[in-house]
């Protein structure tokens, strides 16, 4: 699953929410966190389920949608 960049952002800004912050509410690492935002990681879905759970989204509300 590919994490929008954009989206990933979004979601951090409303829920204002570092980095740091992000990866220890989801139990993710920093560095993991940074390399989605930077839009260059593949993500599993267990991933993307904890950044949203951490975000308080749904899994859909981050990740790029198909045209």
């Amino acid at each position: 699953m590919k994490v929008s960049k954009q989206k990933l952002e979004l979601a951090m800004a409303a829920a204002q929410l570092t980095t740091t912050e992000l990866a220890f509410n989801s139990g993710l690492t920093p560095t993991t966190i940074c390399h989605l935002r930077r839009g260059g990681k593949e993500a599993k879905p267990t991933t993307v389920g904890k950044l949203a759970r951490a975000l308080g989204v749904d899994p859909v509300d981050i990740v790029e949608t198909e045209v």
